[in-house]
């Protein structure tokens, strides 16, 4: 799989760089219709919806040994979903004639959710009290289960951009991107978490979305875009179980013209 991920990493940079070297088809007509090619840099933010499935071995924890005087057996969430916000830089090249572009890039996104990775009862998780407990949850035994991503995740792509009448334009895009992601679960205590169980899983997805936005013909202003996009990774795993990961996300992006 990561040896797919590379190439299509390679034909991506390949892309980019045939259309800022300007290979581009220039026939016999009007000026104004000729392709031309250009190269820009973008900037974004990002607004995800996550849905999970986990198996339950990662999700599953004893009883805390200093309550297996009066408790006894283990606890299983269900963390299904969560949320997360990135931000996104990158760089585009695109080739074509002007009411029509073909576009190849890279984006890399830094994930929020890796800055709370470990902190208490923070990001997207999972907390309920222990199955035996009767106790008040006031003074009751906790356990939890906690997804987060990796702080970067690789996002090579190709799009195809329609233009429209007064300057708006409408498009679509698909992309590899590589990502990593960690699962934890665990007591919780005297707000404290003790982690029982770690694990770490990093690989390829897939990802596609749509896109509208207005193209800025004053050279000092950028074009503006509003995209819905899906990724999902279908081959994750967590604790030796199957699991799956899906990204909903808004996203709004400027991009500019070198």
């Amino acid at each position: 799989m990561k040896g797919r991920h590379r190439v299509f990493v390679n034909a991506t940079i390949a892309a980019v760089m045939a259309i800022t070297e300007g290979c581009a088809y220039y026939g016999p007509i009007a000026e104004s219709e000729k392709a031309h090619s250009d190269i820009s840099y973008k900037v974004g933010a990002d607004l995800a919806y996550e849905q999970y499935k986990l198996g339950n071995k990662i999700q599953t924890t004893p009883v805390d040994p200093a309550d297996a005087g009066f408790l006894s057996g283990e606890t299983t969430t269900d963390l299904d979903k969560g949320y997360d916000v990135g931000l996104v830089a990158g760089v585009v090249g695109s080739t074509g004639l002007e009411w029509l572009r073909l576009r190849a890039g890279v984006d890399a996104r830094f994930n929020i959710s890796s800055l709370t990775r470990g902190q208490y009862r923070t990001g997207s998780n999972d907390t309920r009290q222990q199955s035996t407990d009767t106790r008040p949850p006031s003074s009751g035994s906790f356990v939890y289960t906690q997804f987060s991503c990796d702080p970067i995740t690789l996002i090579p792509y190709v799009g195809l951009d329609l233009m429209l009448l007064g300057g708006f334009f409408v498009g679509g895009e698909v992309g590899i991107p590589y990502s990593g992601s960690e699962v934890q679960s665990g007591q919780d205590r005297w707000a404290e978490w003790k982690a029982n169980q770690k694990d770490h899983w990093g690989g390829q997805g897939i990802k596609y979305g749509i896109k509208i936005g207005i193209a800025k013909h004053d050279e000092d202003l950028p074009s503006m875009a509003l995209k819905f996009e899906k990724e999902s990774y279908l081959n994750a795993e967590f604790g030796g179980e199957k699991a799956s990961i899906d990204r909903i996300s808004l996203v709004l992006e400027a991009r500019k013209t070198f």
